[in-house]
């Protein structure tokens, strides 16, 4: 019986000898995965912004940004800020872009970020 207990501890005893021994092979590299050029949200609600500059100084402001967003000479008058909640992260995000007849509540988007971010319907149906 004795020698019974002695060869069930052997494997054990080996396999922590194997614990202190040499190093182990160096992992392979992780590729990263590469985030998405866009992601997906849905469009939580929209408010047209004033196209003249008003007298209070933050609505002026809001307009100076809305002006930048339509770009210099951009004939667009009508801008609009648009929520929209995406879907990695549950965010959401507000932008200023010009009105367009598919920009409403519930709509299914595409958010490319960067230096001028742009949204687009999202066709997908994922």
């Amino acid at each position: 019986m004795p020698h019974l207990r002695c060869l069930l501890l052997l494997p054990l005893g080996l396999a922590l000898a194997g614990c202190g021994g040499a190093a182990p092979e160096a992992a392979a590299p992780v590729e990263a995965v590469a985030e998405p050029a866009f992601e997906r949200g849905t469009v939580l609600g929209t408010r047209p912004l004033p196209a003249t500059p008003p007298g209070e100084p933050r609505l002026r402001l809001v307009s100076q940004v809305v002006g930048a967003a339509r770009g210099a000479g951009s004939p667009e008058a009508n801008a609009v800020e648009v929520v929209v909640r995406l879907e990695r992260g549950n965010r959401d995000v507000t932008l200023i872009q010009p009105a367009e007849p598919w920009l409403r509540a519930g709509q299914r988007v595409r958010l490319t970020p960067g230096p001028r971010p742009v949204l687009a319907r999202d066709l997908s149906g994922a």
